[in-house]
């Protein structure tokens, strides 16, 4: 997982970055940021061997950009 930023057309962001591997290569932790008009907040997050990296998410949202069947979610195992 590389740094990368969603934005919308208001000037908020979430940021995905300072990704931590393991020597396997697994992603063991993340911050992600969120930021507005007059506010931000950070946190680490922890990737457990069992979690979903939130890259590969996106990575299938982007896959089936036409459009999916019933809603599609993302969540921290831990709930950061």
């Amino acid at each position: 997982m590389k740094e990368w930023i969603l934005k919308n057309s208001f000037g908020c962001s979430v940021r995905f970055h300072k990704p931590e591997l393991d020597i396997s290569g697994w992603l063991k932790h993340y911050c992600v940021t969120i930021s507005g008009e007059g506010m931000q907040a950070s946190v680490r997050v922890d990737n457990l061997p069992y979690g979903r990296n939130p890259a590969d998410f996106f990575e299938e949202l982007a896959r089936q950009w036409q459009g999916w069947q019933g809603e599609q979610s993302w969540a921290a195992i831990e709930g950061e």
